[in-house]
């Protein structure tokens, strides 16, 4: 906060948020609505700034993206959100939930906003670049996953044809499977959060939400051997990923499989749809932008760009060239 205030940032609140930004509405509070339709939820964790963007009241805001905890709701209220490469912003003052995964993001309406906060953010790492022609890898699996709704692979298809057009070359690629890389983000989520959260669960057990105790319990529980496979994977996975951008600039899939739900979908020790799109960026530390397509007045639909870590500046270089034709 310091930097963003000393570039001129007006601080002008807190937002609602679940439970230790651990996937759980805490019933005193409830979730954040999102304000496409209020009937919906507006995600998180991060909700509370997604919702405070996308109504109008701040030009852009803070959040934190363990799992997905920024770019699902700038998909489900269609703004913009960034998760950044793991280490480029500084944790601090942020309550930790899974330090090997954390990340601070930046939500807004624009990638010009974004980017405008993360010079600030991060001055000597953020430095314009123009970008080259754009060869983008299209995640198959991903894509054409079951849990991905029509509506959402058809925003994504419309989102691809003028891309294609401009010349842009997509291609399609694979990465590991979604259900194997988010049940192994969880295997590091959880545990890592059970540690996190040890002393004061064991002194207030009864003021946690009771979804955020019984996740508290299930990291408490996991087997030591199921950790230490899962951050082995994360490593060989990492670099995979650094592979896959020798041959594209950046990949593309949908940001969620889904628009905004009711409610927030529950993260379980069994999984979780929602994240299922979601987990090769935080597990690889690589930056992730969910930006909104075109619509035609339905829900938002978020189109998620992720590029090689460290080069978040020519993301977000290459995603503003991108955004008109979006």
């Amino acid at each position: 906060m310091r930097r963003l205030r000393q570039a001129g940032a007006i601080l002008f609140g807190k937002t609602n948020l679940l439970e230790f930004a651990y996937g759980i509405a805490h019933p005193a509070f409830g979730q954040t609505n999102n304000p496409r339709d209020p009937s919906r939820t507006a995600g998180g964790s991060s909700g509370g700034s997604a919702a405070a963007v996308a109504a109008g009241i701040v030009p852009l805001a803070l959040g934190t993206d363990t799992g997905g905890s920024v770019r699902a709701p700038a998909a489900y209220c269609g703004i913009v959100g960034l998760k950044p490469s793991y280490g480029l912003l500084s944790l601090e003052g942020v309550h930790p939930l899974s330090p090997s995964l954390d990340h601070l993001g930046i939500l807004a309406r624009t990638t010009e906003d974004v980017a405008l906060a993360l010079a600030a953010l991060a001055p000597s790492r953020a430095e314009a670049r123009t970008p080259a022609p754009v060869r983008l890898g299209l995640v198959r699996n991903q894509w054409d996953h079951p849990a991905v709704q029509p509506e959402v692979r058809a925003s994504i298809a419309a989102a691809a044809a003028p891309l294609r057009e401009a010349g842009v070359e997509i291609v399609e690629i694979d990465l590991p499977a979604p259900e194997t890389m988010a049940a192994t983000l969880l295997d590091i989520l959880l545990p890592e959060a059970a540690l996190v959260h040890a002393d004061m669960f064991r002194q207030a057990e009864a003021g946690y939400a009771p979804g955020t105790a019984a996740q508290i319990r299930a990291g408490m529980s996991l087997p030591a051997l199921r950790y230490l496979a899962a951050k082995e994977h994360q490593q060989l996975w990492t670099a995979e990923l650094d592979g896959v951008f020798a041959a594209v600039d950046a990949l593309i899939a949908p940001t969620v499989p889904f628009v905004a739900p009711d409610t927030d979908p529950a993260l379980s020790a069994e999984g979780d749809d929602e994240i299922l799109t979601l987990t090769h960026a935080n597990l690889t530390g690589a930056p992730s932008v969910s930006v909104p397509c075109r619509t035609d007045g339905r829900l938002p639909v978020g189109l998620q760009f992720t590029g090689p870590r460290g080069a978040d500046a020519a993301l977000l270089a290459r995603v503003n060239q991108l955004a008109p034709l979006l």
